[in-house]
């Protein structure tokens, strides 16, 4: 079975949001590389992520579409090993503090009520929130 979606007919049998996201809302690609460095007692690794663009198509017409634009998001982890079995890591995911950027007034007015901040796209794939900071002790025995 085939569905069909005309951008040019009137008369469609998906919604431009249904077909938006079957086609649109996640990365067409997504490439991630990652390096881990040893050196005495520690530990260090850089993770480095890049997501094509998403797109959330809006029933009211093109100009109320999310778009976010392909972005690389790195994050980081340092680990010291204070003894065989206790180890202190600080590290960061998204570590720049990438988001996505701000919709136009006319998405922000589409976007869904239950959107946590309608500034931003609910279609990125890397979130609204920006960077996430740790600490971490891991013993084990």
């Amino acid at each position: 079975m085939a569905l069909h979606f005309s951008r040019a007919s009137p008369v469609s049998p998906l919604p431009r949001s249904t077909y938006g996201a079957l086609t649109a809302a996640y990365p067409r690609n997504t490439t991630r590389a990652s390096a881990t460095w040893f050196l005495d007692d520690w530990e260090t690794t850089l993770r480095a992520s890049r997501y094509s663009w998403t797109r959330t198509y809006s029933d009211r017409g093109a100009a109320y579409d999310e778009v976010v634009r392909p972005a690389y998001i790195f994050d980081l982890d340092v680990t010291y090993a204070v003894t065989k079995t206790l180890k202190a890591s600080i590290g960061g995911n998204n570590i720049f503090d990438k988001r996505p950027e701000t919709l136009s007034a006319l998405a922000q007015a589409a976007s869904p009520i239950y959107q946590t901040n309608p500034s931003y796209s609910s279609a990125s794939i890397y979130g609204s929130e920006g960077g996430y900071y740790y600490a971490r002790l891991t013993y084990t025995w």
